[in-house]
């Protein structure tokens, strides 16, 4: 009973997960657009707006700061849970996993004390 559960909840799971990847590609592809800050910054981004009434190559639609820093942060968290949970899928339905639990994790990461940054990802 428990096992046929937990299999249940990870299917749900990776089908919430496919639906939102794919609302995220419709979107991404639908509604990206540029704008030009006044110190001539481009920012790129995606969400939805109306295209019919904005012709221009740079949108006139105006956002402030913090709306740029949630698009950003949004972007950057939706592809972190992104990967971690498609790791997590696939360890538990597969045998396959790409870290084994006695990896060395030292070949991708070195300490460097003394100089900026002090990790370095090579």
């Amino acid at each position: 009973m428990r096992v046929a559960v937990i299999n249940i909840l990870r299917k749900a799971l990776a089908f919430t997960l496919l639906g939102i990847i794919l609302l995220f590609a419709v979107s991404k592809s639908s509604y990206t657009h540029s704008h030009i800050l006044a110190d001539g910054t481009v920012i790129t981004h995606a969400h939805p707006y109306d295209k019919g009434s904005d012709k221009e190559p740079f949108k006139t639609h105006h956002h402030n700061y913090f709306e740029f820093l949630i698009f950003k942060t949004f972007s950057f968290l939706n592809a972190s849970i992104l990967i971690f949970s498609s790791l997590i899928i696939l360890k538990s339905y597969t045998s396959y996993f790409p870290f084994p639990e006695n990896f060395d994790y030292s070949v991708f990461w070195r300490y460097c004390p003394g100089r900026a940054p002090p990790i370095v990802i090579s």
